[in-house]
């Protein structure tokens, strides 16, 4: 049983407890929140009236300074799926998804998927409905997200084609190659709505968020190595378009009231990516027994060589009129060395056949 503390610090297992216990089937949504109860009643709205019941939502409060805790404490009221928790310090943008996540699986030791939430953006009823599903038939995939639907800040449908939504698709159902997984989301995926897909919780750990500029990419980037990433082909998630994402922005975010980066941050953040997959995965293997280390090395190459290529080819597309036919060459040149490289690691760790099968 759980006692819960209005101070997320203090959430322990052992008092009596006051929520609901989970299911095979229940889904732990960490809600992260800072300053936007104008649109947070809706955030929470949206998650407890999905079609799929089994749900608890987890409210991890970052020292707002409006109305957040009042609204929050109200639905922990009405509604025993809620738990609010309150930062007793300011933890910035990773600090509070770790938290948010290490609170769930403290509360809710058992429930197998889990998922964070903004308290700004909208989810449709069916978003967890068609998620679950998904996750529960394809055991190989490891994380779900629909299409998304982009609004502005009147709440007008921004850059929609002609079906009314993004037009965006991206996934590896079907890739066993870990490796072929990894350099595809390179290329394809959309982090900022994947992130806030359902996962299977068996395959997150706190520690995968880094303080890193673009954390979501290599997050993504990493977990593509553990399993597949389906997508449902339907508009259930609603995001509130913030603006830009800057590194100045993502900075304030993430060390909150500092005036000066770590000394790592100022290197590409590509190259602090790698280096973190190389210390993480094959340093302390911590992604064992999923990731083993040879692996995670691979892994660690066709990201580096993957994303360097991939961000070269856009800014070359952007300057050819400047550089013209040598830059190009340049750029081939590369693709092929990348090419060969991936193709290379690609086939050391192709699955290999069943033959029970």
């Amino acid at each position: 049983m759980l006692h819960i503390s209005r101070s997320a610090e203090q959430v322990q297992v052992g008092a009596p407890g006051v929520r609901r216990p989970p299911s095979p089937n229940t889904a732990v949504i960490g809600m992260v929140l800072y300053n936007h109860a104008d649109r947070l009643p809706e955030a929470i709205e949206s998650i407890l009236c999905q079609t799929h019941q089994d749900v608890r939502l987890v409210l991890v409060d970052d020292e707002s300074a409006d109305e957040t805790p009042a609204i929050c404490e109200r639905y922990q009221a009405l509604d025993d799926r809620v738990t609010y928790l309150r930062n007793a310090q300011r933890r910035g943008m990773i600090g509070n998804w770790r938290w948010a996540l290490r609170a769930a699986t403290q509360l809710y030791p058992e429930a197998p998927f889990y998922a964070w939430a903004s308290d700004h953006d909208m989810l449709h009823p069916r978003w967890l409905e068609s998620c679950v599903h998904t996750l529960q038939a394809h055991p190989d995939a490891v994380l779900v997200y629909p299409r998304r639907v982009a609004l502005d800040a009147d709440d007008l449908w921004r850059g929609t084609n002609r079906d009314g939504y993004f037009g965006w698709t991206f996934e590896t159902e079907g890739v066993r190659n870990p490796l072929e997984r990894m350099d595809r989301g390179v290329h394809g995926m959309s982090a900022g709505s994947m992130v806030y897909g359902l996962f299977r919780a068996a395959v997150l750990d706190p520690a995968m968020l880094n303080y890193v500029y673009l954390p979501d990419r290599l997050f993504l980037s990493r977990l593509a190595l553990a399993g597949e990433f389906w997508q449902v082909h339907e508009a259930h998630y609603y995001r509130r378009w913030g603006g830009a994402v800057t590194l100045e922005r993502q900075f304030r975010g993430m060390f909150p009231g500092a005036s000066q980066a770590p000394r790592y941050l100022g290197l590409p953040w590509w190259l602090t990516h790698a280096g973190v997959l190389f210390r993480d995965l094959v340093l302390q293997g911590r992604g064992r027994p999923r990731v083993g280390r040879a692996l995670a090395l691979a892994g660690t190459l066709t990201y580096l060589v993957s994303t360097a290529h991939y961000f070269t080819q856009r800014t070359v597309s952007a300057k050819t009129h400047l550089w013209g036919r040598q830059l190009r060459g340049k750029l081939k040149e590369l693709r092929g060395l990348r090419n060969t490289l991936i193709k290379r690691l690609r086939a050391r760790f192709a699955p290999r056949p069943n033959p029970a099968r």
